[in-house]
């Protein structure tokens, strides 16, 4: 059995939990939208473009930039929302850590437990930091771990990386610092963050694991020299 107190004091972190899960799904979504755009306008840069230094035009808003200031500054928009995404990601993992110890210390039946769980917000990130705490994930629970993995971590890293290659024929080598130097901090960042906010345990196995796809891009990234 559990008291009402308890009882009371866990629907109040229940309730907490499914509001920062709604607001971190709404913050997931817009910034899919903005590596979307800037997929769709860094992509769409042709060698005329950079020849001629013609103006980029951003799909959807139809505003137009000059080419150099595009690339001079949006890797910092985009490491700065990337950072922003990780660091409520871990506010979430946090909460969810608090939920769970005092669901495990409040609650003595495990079928009571599993009740309350079931009702949190049924989203990816919870599916994917709360129940992927078992140690027999389901099909459900490793589905959603890869969403997450490769939307906030693979995603905004291969992204710098695009911009980089694409801008390297300009011959910047101020630019390309800039360039190399976001992804060399993007990267830190999930060293840092990413581990706390996985779907398996934080072991020293997990973290060579799911490194891979940071250190690889960096190790490109950084392989290829500023132009002269």
């Amino acid at each position: 059995m559990i008291g009402s107190s308890k009882f009371d004091e866990l629907r109040k972190l229940q309730s907490s939990l499914n509001a920062s899960s709604a607001r971190f799904s709404h913050l997931w979504m817009s910034f899919l939208v903005f590596c979307t755009l800037l997929l769709i306008t860094v992509g769409s840069v042709t060698h005329k473009h950079l020849f001629l230094e013609l103006p980029l035009k951003l799909p959807v808003l139809n505003v137009e930039l000059p080419l150099k200031g595009f690339f001079a500054t949006i890797p910092s928009l985009l490491l700065a929302y990337h950072f922003y995404l990780l660091i409520q990601l871990h506010l979430l993992k946090f909460k969810l850590s608090s939920y769970d110890e005092k669901l495990q210390s409040g609650v003595g039946f495990a079928s009571d437990r599993n009740s309350l769980l079931m009702e949190l917000d049924d989203s990816i990130f919870i599916e994917a930091i709360a129940r992927g705490n078992s140690n027999t994930p389901n099909i459900g629970t490793r589905t959603s771990s890869a969403i997450v993995y490769w939307t906030a971590v693979a995603l905004p890293l291969l992204l710098l990386v695009e911009i980089q290659l694409i801008f390297l024929p300009y011959h910047s080598p101020t630019v390309s610092w800039v360039h190399r130097i976001a992804i060399l901090l993007d990267t830190t960042v999930l060293y840092v963050l990413w581990p706390y906010n996985s779907t398996c345990e934080t072991s020293w196995r997990y973290r060579i694991l799911s490194a891979w796809v940071p250190a690889i891009v960096l190790l490109f990234s950084w392989g290829n020299p500023p132009s002269n």
